[in-house]
Order: structure tokens, then sequence, then C-alpha cells
């Protein structure tokens, strides 16, 4: 009689589960010869919220279910446009302030847009 060796191992991936405490950024991004967009980003609780200003935020209801992460150094999410065949890549360097925002093509998973800038706050 054969047994099987069964062995569970703790999961060692980052948790993608928004577990920091709650960060607001002030952000303006753009692309070269175009005009910045400004944009309120409220992150906590495994949830993110944006606006264009702070009496003006909704929550992102297109965000990739477990796409959030939040590390000392980097805020990164996705958000899913199903409809348009568009994500958007979302990731904040916590140090510099730097955003990069890539607009994706989910049939092919290729770039076409790349929006960047600065953020403040967090």
């Amino acid at each position: 009689m054969r047994r099987a060796l069964v062995v569970f191992l703790p999961l060692l991936a980052v948790s993608t589960r928004a577990e920091a405490a709650p960060v607001t950024l002030t952000c303006s991004l753009g692309q070269e010869g175009m005009p910045k967009q400004e944009l309120v980003l409220e992150i906590e609780d495994g949830g993110v919220r944006l606006g264009s200003d702070h009496e003006n935020i909704v929550d992102a209801q297109s965000l990739e279910k477990r796409s959030l992460v939040i590390k000392k150094d980097l805020i990164s999410f996705r958000q899913m446009f199903a409809a348009t065949r568009v994500a958007w890549d979302w990731k904040i360097d916590r140090a510099t302030g730097k955003v990069t925002q890539k607009y994706i093509n989910t049939e092919t998973g290729k770039p076409f847009l790349t929006k960047t800038g600065d953020c403040t706050g967090g």
C-alpha cells in the first residue's frame, strides 16, 4: 500500500492585502507635450480611492483583485477596464515620490502609453 506524503509550506510571497497605515498622496502626472493631470490617491484597508481633489474622491471600482501591494518603498496596483481591453498599472516609489502609470493592452499585454510624474504625502 502506497502512502502519500503531504507537506504544507508557508507562503513566502509578499502579501497583496494592504495592512499598512492609510496613505494619502497628491500626484501630478502626464506625458511629454501634454498638460499634467492632478490626482489625489487614498490607499487603505486593501482599497484605493482616487479623484481630482480631496472633495471628489471615489472608490477605484476597477481595482484588480489582489493587485494592491504596499511596501515601505513601493505602492503598486492595477486597474482593469474589461470593456475597453485596457489596464492601468500604477507604481509609486515612496522614497522618491515618482509615479508611473502604464496603459496596457490586455489582449497583447503590451504597454501603449506611459504617464509619469511626482507624488507628495504618504
